[in-house]
């Protein structure tokens, strides 16, 4: 077990829980933005798509409206699998969409995936998110209490690029 209290030796406590924070609220407000895809038929500004590269995101009102359902629904299949212990990696997002209890994901998972978006794409989002939440101090205002909290680590806390690697590598 590392010094450090990290788990895998990379992921902080903290990092972890602005990670898992991200993904929590990540749906509500993505699905927030849904009248503006029906309305536009346009993903543009729903919240975290401006980390997908454009050629993955849907045009038209009812393509647009399911991959916004479907992103939202991939942060919260993110979100239990921090809340399980584990770490959203890639491979365990696939795994854990594969899984029985989640077959009722299956149509909102190919809407996303459609015209190539995939679990690394996610997951990116995720941590790019996180980072511009933290370094914009959005996040520390809110949770300052929790984080305060949590044991601190002076190699991994916020240390975004190891993050991403962690999780999409």
């Amino acid at each position: 077990m590392p010094a450090c209290a990290c788990q895998d030796e990379s992921l902080s406590p903290k990092t972890k829980f602005v990670l898992s924070t991200t993904a929590a609220v990540a749906p509500d407000l993505i699905l927030a933005t849904d009248d503006l895809v029906e309305t536009h038929g346009r993903v543009g500004q729903t919240y975290l798509s401006h980390y997908m590269p454009a050629g993955v995101l849907p045009e038209g009102k009812p393509a647009a409206l399911q991959w916004v359902k479907g992103f939202a629904m991939l942060f919260g299949v993110i979100k239990g699998i921090f809340d399980a212990g584990g770490i959203p990696t890639a491979e365990e997002l696939e795994r854990t969409l594969d899984l029985p209890e989640n077959a009722k994901h299956a149509e909102l998972w190919k809407a996303y995936a459609k015209k190539g978006a995939d679990c690394e794409m996610v997951l990116e989002a995720l941590v790019r998110g996180a980072k511009c939440e933290w370094e914009d101090n959005d996040f520390e205002e809110v949770w300052d209490e929790q984080l305060d909290a949590l044991p601190s680590c002076d190699d991994h806390d916020f240390d975004w690029d190891l993050a991403e690697d962690v999780l999409v590598a």
